[in-house]
């Protein structure tokens, strides 16, 4: 099993070790305390003491005096870690502050923390995916107090929607590293493409609305002509319509009768009825 105040001996000895979100780390800290001006700002007037310990198999977090002090576990440590994790202090100066109740914020020499150099110290620092970001985020989020109704509340508060906004801002530059540099690349790809493609359709819809204009006179001339000639059919029908008696007659041999001029004189048209078929 490694050293568990690893990370609190490196916070001392100012190696700035990586905080792992919800992850919190066996040592000592000391916590903000905030209290709301006149002007309605939050303002820092103190600190608090915290001891992070094993308390046989349960890690236990101790905010304030040892003798009056309240202890954390479970799923409260991981909202505590986000406000203690940068705010290391010695063991000494713990004890002065939680046992003696001195107020004197000032830590003695960091100790000396052997430290091994391996392979690993030359790897490239972890990068965080999308899921720890968001992961982090939204436990931030449950953990954050919903409803204020006094000061310490307000100050805790204050100390979450701070934290939701490092990790929110941290997200975001983590975000824009990955999707910036082919965002930029797609939009010079895109400037230089993008264009004729623009060219192309608009020629396509100038095509399509010639062929459509053409399409539209030339059904419009058809039913014109088609009208046309249907009126001319009609006029034929109606004339042969109005023919068909008189070529009835002639068919049957039925023609009219005009007496001749001899006749008429000759006889004084007794003769007339002698012509024609039909008087017979």
């Amino acid at each position: 099993m490694g050293n568990p105040y690893a990370y609190w001996q490196a916070a001392l000895a100012g190696d700035k070790p990586r905080a792992i979100v919800e992850q919190c780390e066996l040592g000592f800290y000391r916590r903000a305390l905030y209290q709301r001006d006149d002007k309605g700002n939050n303002k820092r007037v103190g600190w608090q003491p915290v001891a992070v310990f094993m308390d046989g198999d349960v890690m236990t977090a101790r905010i304030g005096n040892e003798s009056d002090g309240r202890d954390i576990t479970g799923d409260g440590l991981g909202e505590l870690w986000s406000f203690i994790a940068g705010n290391a202090i010695s063991e000494g100066n713990y004890r002065e502050v939680a046992e003696h109740g001195k107020r004197r914020w000032v830590d003695p020499a960091p100790p000396e923390v052997p430290r091994e150099i391996t392979n690993a110290d030359n790897n490239p620092p972890e990068v965080l995916t999308d899921k720890d970001h968001a992961v982090a985020i939204d436990n931030a989020i449950a953990a954050a107090i919903k409803v204020v109704t006094n000061e310490t509340e307000a100050a805790q508060a204050l100390g979450s929607k701070n934290r939701i906004a490092e990790l929110r801002l941290a997200a975001d530059k983590a975000g824009k590293a990955l999707y910036k540099p082919p965002y930029r690349q797609y939009k010079a790809l895109h400037g230089a493409w993008s264009p004729m493609v623009k060219r192309a359709e608009t020629a396509e819809t100038a095509l399509n609305f010639a062929i459509l204009t053409f399409r539209e006179k030339e059904r419009q001339r058809i039913a014109a002509e088609q009208a046309a000639a249907d009126a001319k059919q009609r006029e034929i029908d109606e004339a042969n319509e109005r023919a068909a008696p008189e070529i009835l007659h002639r068919d049957n041999g039925l023609y009219p009768c005009f007496p001749s001029k001899r006749d008429n004189h000759s006889n004084g048209g007794k003769n007339r009825r002698q012509h024609c078929s039909h008087y017979a």
